[in-house]
């Protein structure tokens, strides 16, 4: 349950010894790739990049068609689909849980977005002091770093309250 409550950008894998069972578990955005490969004889690869699994010696490369056709469609993936045949990406907020006793492999979703509104009717100054108060968490979050932190501004007034708010924090 302690993926319900990271913030941020990762994917992780996991072994839990006592209940004999692996997770495989990507970000709510998908910012960080999580790409996978189940052969014939039930050998589970992942890598966070596809040339890793096109190393591995039975994996034959081929185009997968439907792919490349959502993508020339759309110009982008709305499926787990890659343009290499039987190499998905597991889908943002999922997780995979691997039994290895069993050897079932499950696919579950822990996160969606959730666009419904609150029911409960507020004024415009408390909707304003709401969306201060997210926007200052979420540059807040960002701000903690090992290295140096920059800000590109674009002439945006996104990038520019960004900016506004992390400068804040530097004096």
């Amino acid at each position: 349950d302690c993926i319900k409550k990271f913030n941020g950008m990762f994917a992780f894998s996991l072994y839990d010894n006592y209940k004999k069972k692996f997770y495989l578990v990507r970000d709510r955005y998908g910012i960080k790739p999580v790409y996978y490969h189940t052969t014939d004889s039930n050998i589970f690869l992942y890598s966070s990049e596809i040339k890793s699994i096109l190393e591995y010696k039975d994996y034959v490369s081929e185009i997968d068609k439907e792919a490349l056709i959502e993508y020339f469609t759309f110009q982008n993936f709305f499926t787990n689909k890659t343009l290499h045949k039987n190499i998905q990406i597991l889908e943002p907020g999922n997780y995979f849980e691997i039994d290895l006793v069993s050897k079932k492999l499950k696919k579950k979703q822990f996160w969606d977005f959730d666009f419904e509104e609150n029911i409960s009717a507020k004024d415009e100054r408390e909707y304003i002091e709401e969306l201060d108060r997210l926007l200052n968490q979420a540059v807040n979050r960002q701000l903690v770093s090992d290295v140096p932190v920059g800000s590109y501004l674009s002439g945006g007034v996104d990038s520019g309250s960004i900016s506004a708010i992390a400068s804040n924090h530097f004096q």
